[in-house]
């Protein structure tokens, strides 16, 4: 279990949230900060593609597997970015995109052990309070 938590959303899309953790076990944003410029660019057009639901596998994908359907990854090269998709209760299909976890490709598949922590971060009370906190937050604006 969590102590607490916290989410950011990005300055580029703002339907992809940054989870943190205070133990920094969980820093995706750092981690994403310490890539290429070339590498951010990427990713940041990733997240727009998905956000205007533009299907591009090779960019970003879920899996159709039901116990991992809400797991999401978004890629450039070896580096991966991957988080849990948020449904929204107005119909959208997906809201937000929570990034979790920063990781580099090390075989052709992903290694199950990340979808099985993403399900676990999802379903975790605490990650889910402070996402409905920053989505409240960011209806105000």
């Amino acid at each position: 279990m969590i102590d607490s938590c916290s989410c950011s959303y990005d300055d580029a899309c703002d339907r992809i949230f940054w989870l943190a953790w205070p133990s920094k076990r969980i820093k995706p944003f750092v981690d994403f900060e310490k890539l290429s410029d070339t590498s951010k660019k990427s990713f940041k057009k990733s997240f727009e593609y998905w956000a205007s639901g533009f299907p591009y596998a090779r960019r970003h994908h879920g899996w159709d597997s039901q116990e991992f359907k809400h797991c999401y990854v978004f890629k450039d090269g070896m580096h991966r970015l991957y988080g849990f998709l948020c449904r929204s209760a107005h119909g959208v299909p997906h809201d937000v995109c929570v990034i979790c976890i920063y990781a580099k490709k090390k075989r052709r598949n992903t290694d199950p052990a990340i979808l099985l922590r993403l399900n676990r971060y999802r379903e975790d009370p605490t990650i889910a309070n402070a996402v409905v906190t920053l989505k409240e937050q960011r209806e105000m604006l």
